[in-house]
């Protein structure tokens, strides 16, 4: 206890001459941070459960599909109950934002989820895809990185597409996206195009999005 109010009570920053000493919230950057914020998050839940639990039992039920992942809550059935009652878990100093603006439809981490017929459709969600410039994501073939870690990062990236993905117009979508930039940045496209097969017959990914899949990167 003693370490993390030194922490929280001798955190100093140096811009130009100037020195500044944080007095408000939790110091960005420090290992301790994340762990930090999550349990006082954790602290102000438990504490509104434990009063409402037995009082007010179909509020606790509404919540019990409620998600929290560091500051990014997720909450699915709830009928506006995390809404109404937010300002009565959390103190008044912390800001909750709604990012979604319709129920059925939400940014989570790097998803995009939707409910459409009454089933969960997933996408990959990048909110760099709307910046007004370019931006680069990936290492450029001529660094001092080794040829299959920069490679590994392609063969990764799909893995992951495939595993948000539920629609495969969406999937191909973003792999005909990467494979664009990484060609920009000096990429094979037949080393590409190799890895891409692999991809497919090693996670199976005919089963999912049918045989199509296969032809998305031809040389």
């Amino acid at each position: 206890i003693k370490c993390v109010e030194f922490l929280l009570d001798n955190c100093y920053f140096e811009v130009g001459n100037n020195l500044f000493k944080q007095v408000i919230g939790v110091p960005i950057g420090i290992n301790p941070g994340p762990y930090m914020a999550n349990l006082t998050l954790w602290y102000f839940e438990n504490k509104f459960l434990d009063s409402t639990y037995k009082s007010k039992y179909y509020i606790v039920k509404k919540l019990s599909r409620t998600f929290r992942l560091i500051d990014d809550i997720t909450t699915l059935n709830s009928d506006g109950c995390l809404e109404e009652y937010y300002k009565l878990i959390y103190p008044s100093s912390l800001t909750l934002n709604k990012e979604n603006e319709v129920d059925n439809c939400a940014n989570v981490l790097d998803l995009e989820i939707s409910i459409v017929d009454g089933k969960f459709v997933s996408k990959v969600y990048d909110k760099r895809d709307n910046f007004n410039f370019n931006i680069v994501q990936y290492q450029p073939i001529k660094s001092n990185q080794s040829s299959e870690i920069l490679y590994g990062t392609f063969y990764s990236q799909v893995v992951r597409y495939s595993r948000i993905c539920t629609d495969f117009n969406n999937f191909s979508e973003r792999v005909i996206r990467i494979k664009d930039d990484f060609i920009k940045l000096g990429y094979k496209q037949e080393r590409l195009s190799k890895m891409y097969a692999l991809i497919v017959s090693r996670h199976e990914l005919m089963r999912k999005f049918g045989r199509e899949c296969r032809d998305v990167l031809i040389t």
